[in-house]
């Protein structure tokens, strides 16, 4: 009987280091576990850090390119509206300063060059001169015959001119009519300044490139 107990002790025994060995099996088995979650979870976590800084910076870089892209085409836009308001500015200053030259001595051959020149375009065997109310009178029949003259030694062009001094035109400069009043040839300033426009602002814009680089 004693013997039988002490088996009993004994197994009971073995079972109890065996629930003690699988207990601490266990416990490691789920701190192993454990600890891979952990990992995981800082590795998913750096993922996601990682992911969002890649994130973050492609839409910096984006947001700097449009504000570059921005910056670009305001500085552009600036630029060619201060090239337009001195090309204005320019323009109004020439208009000014022909106006100013009206009496002045050496405007009648500025008269004299621009009726010439529409002469030429208009190409035509008379004639009609209108012009303003401040240039009328300057343009006079020996100024007329000698623009004739002109014509034919350079040209070979034979032309009547004449003045009309009942009907005006606004603008400052001259308009040649043909003598049917059909055709015509525009050379008022405000026409002119338009022929030479391209002209004008290739100077302005030259002489200014370095001032609004």
């Amino acid at each position: 009987m004693e013997t039988y107990e002490k088996g009993k002790e004994l197994i009971v025994k073995e079972i109890i280091e065996d629930a003690k060995v699988e207990a601490e099996k266990i416990i490691e088995d789920a701190k192993k576990r454990a600890k891979e979650k952990t990992m995981f979870a800082e590795n998913q976590a750096e993922s996601i850090v990682d992911e969002a800084k890649k994130k973050a910076e492609e839409q910096i870089g984006v947001l700097q390119k449009r504000y570059l892209s921005f910056i670009e085409l305001e500085t552009k836009k600036r630029k060619m509206k201060l090239r337009e308001n001195i090309f204005n500015l320019v323009i109004e200053k020439v208009k000014k300063r022909l106006e100013d030259m009206i009496n002045e001595p050496g405007y009648k051959s500025i008269l004299k060059r621009w009726i010439y020149e529409a002469a030429v375009g208009l190409f035509e065997e008379e004639g009609i001169i209108r012009t303003s109310i401040k240039e009328v009178d300057l343009i006079d029949e020996k100024m007329l015959q000698e623009i004739e003259k002109k014509l034919w030694d350079n040209e070979k062009l034979k032309v009547r001119l004449k003045i009309d001094k009942n009907d005006m035109i606004r603008g400052q400069g001259i308009m040649l009519f043909s003598a049917d009043g059909k055709r015509a040839f525009n050379n008022e300033i405000s026409t002119r300044i338009l022929r030479k426009q391209r002209e004008i602002q290739s100077i302005i814009y030259d002489a200014l490139l370095d001032k609004i680089e």
